[in-house]
């Protein structure tokens, strides 16, 4: 349901009344009442950039986030939370089978820190 451009913002009472002719019969309920308000839905465009070239085994990752209302204007001092979801993804290169282009695995089958292999 849409409220009418004219709707006077506020709480609005809504009445059954009996009429009659016969002002004694006349009579009126209470039947509750609603509140009429200005609300626009808060629709955000987040945008995440990363480094413009390509990190290669770094620590951490430094990343910016934009957040903008899409009625106009930033969205100032919004509390952000991030979650990540990584995958084992392998390189193959035809002609070269016989070689490997994974990362060092240490005994946990995590990515070494070291790029030394025992020997």
């Amino acid at each position: 349901w849409n409220t009418p451009p004219a709707a006077k913002l506020g709480v609005c009472d809504v009445l059954l009344e009996r009429e009659s002719g016969n002002p004694v019969r006349r009579h009126q309920w209470n039947s509750g009442n609603f509140r009429v308000e200005e609300f626009r839905l808060p629709l955000v465009d987040a945008r995440l950039s990363g480094p413009k070239a390509v990190p290669i085994a770094p620590g951490e990752l430094p990343l910016s986030l934009q957040l903008n209302y899409l009625s106009g204007g930033g969205v100032a001092q919004a509390p952000v939370r991030a979650s990540a979801l990584l995958k084992n993804r392998s390189v193959g290169v035809s002609g070269f089978e016989e070689f490997s282009f994974e990362p060092p695995r240490d005994g946990c089958g995590c990515a070494s820190r070291s790029t030394r292999r025992a020997t």
